[in-house]
Order: structure tokens, then C-alpha cells, then sequence
């Protein structure tokens, strides 16, 4: 059995919300398939990370998922290891970032990222 990338965006008045919210949707589009769905619903939960001080989310992301850090970024090796490990692990939770939106909105934006077992 192997493991997939997702990435989900969820809103919700926090974290837990969310995490439901985007369970529900990767259920809907996938199905639970005994929990090798390939997507968030197959995860165990969600751990709440934050990006460095002045990284941008994008480029925070991209670097997980090209499992490099910029050369400009490498100050932040040991909290990109960190949550890189948890990243790539299929048994682990996802990591979950919240996202920080100029906009004001009811509800706030989170992003889920990982590996799931397939």
C-alpha cells in the first residue's frame, strides 16, 4: 500500500471546524475506502503549525512538497525537518496551517497537507 499527496482548504470558525469540514468534502469525493482514501478523510487528525516569522505560505508549502528549503531560507532548518517528517509520514496527522487573510470573513481559511495511505 502507498501513500498519496493532498492538500485540502477549509473554512470554519477554527481549526476543528475546519478539519471536519474538509474530512466531509474528501469523503464525498473519494469515499472512506477503509481509511485508504488517499486524502485528508484518511488521516488520524491534524496537527496546528505555523510558517517561520516572514515566510510566505506559498513558498512554505512548495518547499514541503519538493522536500528542499531555499538556500534563503535555511536558518529554519530544524522547523522545516520537523514538520517535513510529519509531512511525509502516512501514519502521522496532517499539518494544518492557518491561513491569515487580509479580507475579513466570518470564518477563517486553513489549509491540510500531508501523505494518506492509499
Amino acid at each position: 500500500m502507498g501513500s498519496t499527496a493532498f492538500t485540502r482548504v477549509a473554512y470554519g470558525k477554527n481549526a476543528d471546524e475546519a478539519y471536519n469540514a474538509a474530512c466531509e468534502d474528501a469523503q464525498s469525493e473519494n469515499g472512506y475506502q477503509d481509511g485508504y482514501s488517499g486524502d485528508l478523510n484518511a488521516k488520524s487528525g491534524f496537527l496546528l503549525v505555523e510558517t517561520p516569522p516572514d515566510v510566505d505560505l506559498s513558498r512554505w508549502l512548495n518547499a514541503l512538497k519538493c522536500g528542499k528549503l531555499p538556500r534563503n531560507l535555511e536558518m529554519y532548518s530544524n522547523e522545516f525537518q520537523r514538520q517535513f517528517e510529519i509531512y511525509v509520514d502516512k501514519w502521522e496527522p496532517a499539518l494544518c496551517y492557518e491561513v491569515f487573510d487580509k479580507q475579513k470573513r466570518p470564518e477563517n481559511k486553513y489549509i491540510f497537507v500531508g501523505y494518506a495511505p492509499e
